[in-house]
């Protein structure tokens, strides 16, 4: 694994993949101008984050799955506006139920986040490339040179390990669903 700024170099990244990366947002979103937004925004946080980043994939591979997740989150927040806006419409007493309820998701995914850090170094690399990057047993079994029951073994075990430390949390059960929205 290697830092992406020893491999590449950023305009050359930037050049060749922008309109790919454009192209996967506005199929996804059928909005030329959200698409460019989401686009600069995942270019910005790969500029920013270049120095640290370590790439364990193809560029090309990361910036699909940049991109989807990107394009996730837009969704999802869209999705969280629109309900908002529902409620506001409807009646202003409920808001306070949708402000809870943000900031349980808000903090049940920053609470996954530090348990998963927890997690054995491979269990860790494999529930991340499966759970958050999206990749196949399959790939993970490539990439990591690992067969595809090992990996299914440390999804398994990552998976144990969190529904343990998340019992005693209110939202334990969600956390399987934050990831599927992710992944999907």
């Amino acid at each position: 694994m290697n830092k992406i700024s020893h491999l590449y170099n950023f305009e050359d990244i930037y050049n060749q993949y922008w309109e790919k990366v454009y192209l996967q947002c506005a199929s996804k979103l059928n909005d030329t101008e959200i698409a460019k937004d989401l686009t600069q925004d995942i270019f910005r946080s790969l500029w920013e984050r270049h120095e640290e980043l370590v790439i364990t994939i193809s560029i090309e591979h990361y910036l699909a799955k940049a991109t989807k997740l990107k394009v996730l989150e837009y969704i999802r927040n869209e999705a969280v506006k629109r309900r908002h806006n529902q409620l506001l419409a409807d009646n202003s007493e409920p808001i306070t139920s949708v402000t809870e309820e943000e900031l349980n998701y808000k903090e049940l995914y920053e609470r996954l986040k530090f348990l998963i850090g927890f997690l054995p170094t491979q269990c860790r690399n494999v529930f991340t490339l499966s759970k958050i990057d999206g990749l196949s047993n399959k790939e993970i079994s490539s990439e990591l040179n690992i067969s595809e029951r090992a990996v299914e073994y440390h999804i398994t075990k990552a998976y144990s390990f969190l529904r343990k430390k998340m019992k005693d949390f209110k939202l334990f059960l969600s956390f399987f669903t934050i990831f599927a929205t992710l992944v999907k």
